[in-house]
Parts: structure tokens; sequence; C-alpha cells
């Protein structure tokens, strides 16, 4: 990944955060496109973050212009996205923006309950189908090979809110 340059929309996050450290590990220069550019980023202490020469910007992925701004001074070719629920036309602007920018490509974190079809899917399956307009979304303006869809089912810092239980031995 020597001398990639990748945004990372949401690098407070538990995803986003692993994804942005894990990027630089792997030798990629990374921006953390964030709505809050002060918010602390879990498992980044500052000393690391200015060591590795991470950059923040702000963006907002429910504001394409934010996310093209973003993009444009970054300049950034790869970006990691997350869903951003109830965005007009299912993110369809914010994605023309990364392309618009020169993105070349998405890894997108959908969701396990996505399965088949994707246009198969109905509104009424709410959580799998926001997730599937999103890929549908990417796959219309980046094409098959312009983007990746993360469907996990589940993430170890899920296990937190057992923590207490665990503790007490139930």
């Amino acid at each position: 990944m020597a001398s990639r340059k990748v945004i990372v929309f949401g690098p407070t996050g538990a995803v986003g955060s692993a994804a942005a450290r894990t990027a630089e590990e792997l030798g990629a220069k990374v921006v953390l496109a964030m709505r809050d550019t002060q918010k602390p980023i879990p498992g980044l202490d500052p000393e690391k973050e200015k060591q590795a020469s991470f950059e923040r910007v702000y963006a907002d992925l429910t504001k394409p212009d934010t996310v093209r701004d973003a993009v444009n001074t970054s300049r950034a070719k790869y970006a990691f996205i997350y869903c951003t629920h109830g965005t007009p036309e299912h993110m369809k602007s914010t994605i023309e923006a990364l392309k618009s920018a020169g993105i070349d490509l998405v890894v997108f974190l959908s969701s396990f309950t996505v399965q088949g079809d994707l246009k198969a899917i109905q509104p009424s399956e709410v959580l799998p189908y926001v997730h599937a307009q999103v890929e549908i979304k990417l796959g219309e303006i980046f094409g098959a090979d312009g983007f990746v869809a993360v469907r996990p089912g589940s993430f170890a810092s899920n296990t937190r809110q057992y923590k207490a239980e665990l503790e007490k031995g139930e």
C-alpha cells in the first residue's frame, strides 16, 4: 500500500479508527475525514498521530460539498465510507462527489443483512434496504471494480456491551 493516499470517513468510530490505523500500518498516507476535527481517534494517541503524519480534514457524508472539498484538498484516491441513514437518494450525491473529486476506489462498510439480489430487497427490511441502496449507487457511479462492500456480521467491539454481565459471571 506504499504511497497510497486514503481518506477515512468516520475515523472516531470503532471500525473507522481500525481502518485508518491499519491503512497507515500498511504504508498508506491517511486522511481522517471528520465532522469534529478535534475529537479523539480511538486507539490513536496524539503523538502517534503526529509521528505517522495523519491529516485531519472537515467532512460530513450528509453534505456532499464537504466531501468533495475534503477529497480535493487531500488528493486521496481511495476512500472508506459508511452508510448515513436518511440521506436523500441513498447517498447518491455524496458518492458522486467522491467520484468527481478523484476517488478511484471506495470501501463501503455495509451490513451482513444484505443478501442476494440487491434490487429485490424491500424497503420494509430497513437495514438491508438502506445498505443495498448505497451499494447500488456505488455500482452505478463507480462500476463493479470501483468499490468493495464489506458486510460484517458483528465486531469484537460489540461485546463490550456485555462486559458487566460477563464480569458478574452471568
